[in-house]
């Protein structure tokens, strides 16, 4: 990412967060100040324009939250050696068990369970950054790609299971939560969120990861 565009993003997260201070400001003014209509009118045009534009943010997690699925943030670039990726789970592919996931119909299994020697499975790493993009990786390749990569790990589904086909229907649903789903989305929120208090990709990303290591997010 260029240095204006990484300027870019931290610009619209401090106007987010000045309409937010100013939202504020304007609803304690209309509901104590005595003045004319007309202009006590005026405040109330521009506190609804700042409304429109805050849609759906209500705090500053809600900017983060906001923006991270925006289109400036899909092209943020570690500015390391590295790439960020979350596990997303083990999977093989099977047209007619598995659901379809972008081009390919999966099944996930269970990391810890017994795997089958005529199956060829695969670790499934989302990037973290692209939520657009996913990679496959064979299991004999782990721990390899972990060696090149940032991983970002949650552990396993807490839900009981009696059988591979139920684990599976489980991590595919999206109720009443999904572990993993949620957990990806949390942590982008925790990257763009040290992105915009950082000067540098770089220097977001060696944080972002310092603190998971730590355990700080």
């Amino acid at each position: 990412m260029k240095d204006e565009e990484f300027k870019k993003i931290k610009e619209e997260y401090q106007r987010y967060k000045d309409l937010l201070k100013e939202q504020k400001e304007l609803y304690e003014t209309l509901q104590t100040k005595k003045d004319l209509y007309a202009n006590l009118q005026e405040i109330a045009w521009r506190l609804e324009s700042i409304d429109d534009d805050l849609f759906e943010i209500n705090d500053e997690e809600d900017i983060y939250r906001c923006l991270s699925d925006s289109g400036s943030f899909e092209r943020i670039e570690c500015g390391t050696d590295k790439k960020l990726y979350f596990f997303y789970g083990l999977v093989y592919e099977d047209e007619e068990k598995g659901e379809y996931w972008n081009g390919d119909y999966l099944v996930f299994v269970p990391r810890y369970g017994r795997l089958k020697p005529y199956i060829d499975y695969y670790a499934m790493y989302w990037d973290l950054v692209n939520s657009r993009n996913y990679e496959l990786i064979p299991i004999n390749k782990m721990k390899e790609f972990e060696k090149e990569n940032y991983i970002i790990d949650v552990g396993e589904i807490d839900n009981p299971y009696d059988s591979d086909d139920e684990y599976n229907e489980i991590r595919q649903a999206d109720y009443p939560s999904n572990k993993f789903q949620d957990g990806y989305d949390e942590y982008r929120i925790e990257l763009f969120k040290t992105f915009v208090h950082s000067n540098s990709e770089k220097e977001a990303t060696e944080k972002f990861v310092e603190n998971y290591k730590r355990g700080k997010i």
